[in-house]
């Protein structure tokens, strides 16, 4: 009941979160200016999804998976949907996320291996993807209703169905780890196993500690100042962490 009225006092005030002020990115906010003076190791239209498999970076291009050789990409696999994401589970198997689609297994023990529903339901909206072991992968789903390419629909309906699963890929095991994401976008593994997961259109990062369906969500970053999506581990310790667009006190506005 109090929590109730604190969200109408809130919403008449404009504070909380129907605030549409927006952080700035200052301080240990601010963009990685690195990038900018990075060498330039290669290019192709639309590159995204990098990951290491094998000995190999890979790389994915609208439909096109490509790989690393030198300094030139190679493709080896053209898909008949845009990859949305991908994961290596660090040994010779990539998992393949398309558009409107699914996942695909590409390699090792599981190589052809489809995930096209989840408890039922289509899996349109593969966003991430992380592999706990060679047969166990973990798949979030940025919502039910729109695909990933159609992420700015979901945003300006403030949409909030998304969900991270558990598939177990030697038998087909489905467990719902979390629902009612607002479009989860990146997905890492804690230092205690637990799964971090950023939750673009709350613009946080969230630790589910049990990993059983029910459990809220624990918020471990929050009120960032743009839409937060990969997440990865860095090799000297702590999280590299993708912010794909800022936020803007417009679209705040036009979304309250």
């Amino acid at each position: 009941m109090i929590g109730i009225l604190r969200s109408k006092i809130d919403s008449f005030f404009g504070r909380g979160k129907f605030s549409t002020s927006v952080p700035v990115m200052d301080g240990p906010l601010q963009p990685n200016h690195l990038l900018e003076a990075m060498t330039v190791l290669a290019s192709a239209p639309g590159l995204d999804n990098v990951v290491h498999c094998g000995n190999r970076l890979y790389f994915s291009s609208g439909a096109s998976l490509l790989r690393s050789n030198g300094p030139k990409l190679e493709s080896v696999s053209t898909f008949n949907a845009a990859i949305t994401c991908l994961a290596s589970d660090g040994y010779d198997a990539l998992a393949v996320g398309l558009d409107g689609t699914g996942v695909k297994i590409r390699g090792g023990r599981h190589d052809g291996y489809k995930i096209e529903t989840v408890a039922g339901d289509r899996l349109i909206c593969p966003t991430a993807a992380l592999f706990q072991d060679p047969d166990t992968l973990v798949i979030a789903s940025g919502s039910t209703r729109h695909a990933a390419t159609q992420w700015k629909h979901d945003l300006m309906v403030s949409g909030c169905s998304g969900s991270v699963w558990r598939i177990k890929l030697d038998t087909g095991t489905t467990e719902r780890i979390a629902d009612k994401l607002a479009f989860p976008f990146g997905l890492a593994e804690g230092r205690n196993g637990e799964l971090l997961v950023s939750e673009a259109w709350r613009h946080r990062i969230i630790r589910l500690d049990d990993q059983t369906a029910g459990v809220p969500p624990v918020p471990v970053l929050e009120d960032l100042p743009g839409y937060p999506a990969r997440l990865i581990k860095a090799s000297r310790g702590g999280y590299w962490l993708a912010i794909f667009a800022p936020r803007n006190q417009l679209v705040e506005f036009v979304l309250q």
